[in-house]
């Protein structure tokens, strides 16, 4: 005869398994949380906004300072897994937004320079980070 009670435990003993795992992976995500928000007081004190990816495994966080006529815009991206930042950048009158999972797009607003008034300047850049590089709009090249 079939031992119904060793199915019985085995489910029990699964659906325990399922939960810890749960929990321990959300703990973990909490805690990487809690460490981003700490590196974003450090840099910009109570002043932060938080950007996500789609899936949530990297994060945008800016300056959230008044804007004033060509004040800088400070930013990183940070790594939630790895609870690292990847870049760190600052620029005038800037923003930085999601292009998809892996891209930022970054732009700023140029001062004016007299002694270079014909040669063009690139005013944005994609970063990728699964490259980790700089793509400048108008280049071919890439720039680190």
């Amino acid at each position: 005869m079939f031992k119904w009670f060793l199915i019985e435990e085995l489910m029990q003993k699964l659906f325990l398994l399922i939960f810890l795992s749960a929990f321990l992976g959300c703990s973990s995500s909490q805690n990487s949380i809690e460490t981003l928000k700490k590196t974003a007081h450090e840099k910009f004190g109570e002043n932060y906004y938080l950007s996500f990816n789609a899936n949530k495994t990297f994060v945008i966080c800016t300056d959230k300072k008044p804007v004033k006529p060509y004040s800088s815009f400070s930013f990183f991206i940070y790594e939630l897994e790895n609870n690292s930042i990847l870049l760190i950048e600052s620029v005038r009158n800037g923003s930085a937004y999601w292009l998809d999972e892996s891209k930022v797009k970054v732009k700023w607003v140029l001062g004016i320079d007299i002694s270079n008034k014909w040669k063009k300047n690139p005013t944005e850049y994609v970063y990728d980070i699964s490259t980790k590089k700089k793509y400048y709009s108008g280049e071919q090249k890439l720039r680190n």
